[in-house]
């Protein structure tokens, strides 16, 4: 646990989502953990996962970036940014930017520092918490070495908007 930071992270949603608990000192299924393992196909796991990952999961939790609730609270419009221009490459700093300017008191979270600006740190977190971090996560996006972003169909299929 101490070598991954994704295991206890793993451990920490399971935990709170009562597909496991501690038995004995010892991790384990419980009956939920043990039904949903028998009926994957029903979605349920990942729309549990899914929520939990988006509010009450904290993303700035071990990234070293001041918190900022903005980035998290944001994550509609930030799936909504990549539906809109995913289908073609385009680098994080592209989206970051979007957002900033739908949202800019998200760099009051970022302040300027002798090795970085604020708007870098910024971006930095932001490419981290929303692409690294969840959309990669659950397979919404293809993320490239050079930090380019191409939205995969499922993220379409996952989440429409009301016209």
């Amino acid at each position: 646990e101490a070598d991954s930071p994704y295991i206890f992270i793993i451990k920490l949603l399971t935990k709170k989502l009562g597909l496991t608990k501690k038995r004995y000192n010892r991790l384990s299924l419980t009956q939920k953990g043990e039904k949903t393992l028998t009926d994957p196909i029903s979605g349920v796991l990942f729309y549990d996962l899914f929520v939990l990952y988006t509010q009450k999961y904290n993303w700035a939790y071990q990234d070293g970036y001041p918190e900022s609730w903005i980035i998290q609270a944001g994550f509609g419009f930030s799936i909504f940014l990549v539906q809109m221009y995913g289908s073609k490459s385009r680098s994080t700093d592209f989206y970051s930017d979007k957002f900033l300017n739908a949202f800019p008191k998200v760099l009051d979270d970022y302040k300027d520092t002798e090795y970085k600006t604020g708007k870098r740190a910024y971006q930095n977190a932001y490419s981290l918490r929303t692409f690294s971090r969840f959309l990669k996560r659950f397979n919404l996006i293809d993320m490239s070495d050079n930090q380019t972003i191409r939205k995969r169909p499922l993220i379409d299929h996952l989440v429409g908007w009301i016209d």
